[in-house]
């Protein structure tokens, strides 16, 4: 008997491909869900109920709407009896304002994101929402948060030590120069060494060895 009953609700029924008119994304409903009239046409403007989870799921097997449901305005893309053929209607309008016949007809623009669907028991003012089927929105309005807002990362106290340490490395150009030595200073310390050498041989007197012709030095 419930065999029976899911053929007759799926021979009933029809998948829709549906704009919602505030939000500019398009989904897949059923035809179940509609108020009013469940017959319902291509550029149709009707009232849909939609389900806080697992949207997807409850469209493949036309689950009844339930109180809780939200409502919304939904202009009808197009309709079939196939759930893989509504997916690849889907796919065509996330890519284009209408589905045609032939996709290549129609310019591309924008990508459309599925609806945002809050989780039961929150609102749009708390920033809770609910993703269905990993298409992920950034925030309770699919707003992508500013990145150059967020605080930079601390520094690494190794990093800070390195960089001390390569600050106190000076290259050998800053270094300051040597002593710069006269030349009078270096011929002092040559007769000087000279004179203790006289010295230790006996010698009396001291002839500098032609050091820019100087007299002769005695002890």
């Amino acid at each position: 008997m419930p065999m029976r009953q899911n053929i007759f609700i799926f021979q009933m029924y029809y998948y829709v491909v549906v704009l919602f008119i505030e939000e500019e994304m398009v989904e897949i409903a059923s035809s179940r869900w509609f108020l009013h009239s469940t017959n319902v046409q291509r550029n149709d403007l009707v009232k849909c109920q939609w389900p806080q989870k697992d949207a997807s799921t409850k469209a493949k097997k036309h689950i009844a709407p339930e109180n809780a449901w939200s409502t919304a305005r939904v202009k009808v893309l197009a309709k079939t009896a196939d759930y893989d053929n509504a997916r690849l209607k889907l796919s065509m309008a996330e890519d284009t304002d209408t589905i045609e016949s032939d996709p290549a007809s129609q310019p591309l623009k924008r990508k459309r994101n599925s609806p945002v669907r809050y989780s039961p028991g929150s609102t749009q003012s708390d920033g809770e929402f609910w993703v269905e089927k990993g298409r992920c929105q950034y925030g309770p309005l699919g707003i992508k948060p500013d990145t150059n807002e967020l605080p930079e990362p601390p520094i690494s106290p190794l990093l800070l030590k390195g960089k001390a340490v390569k600050q106190s490395k000076q290259p050998p150009w800053s270094r300051p120069p040597p002593p710069q030595v006269s030349k009078s200073n270096i011929l002092r310390h040559i007769r000087k060494e000279e004179k203790k050498k006289y010295k230790l041989h006996g010698h009396t007197t001291y002839q500098p060895e032609n050091h820019q012709g100087s007299n002769p030095i005695r002890p």
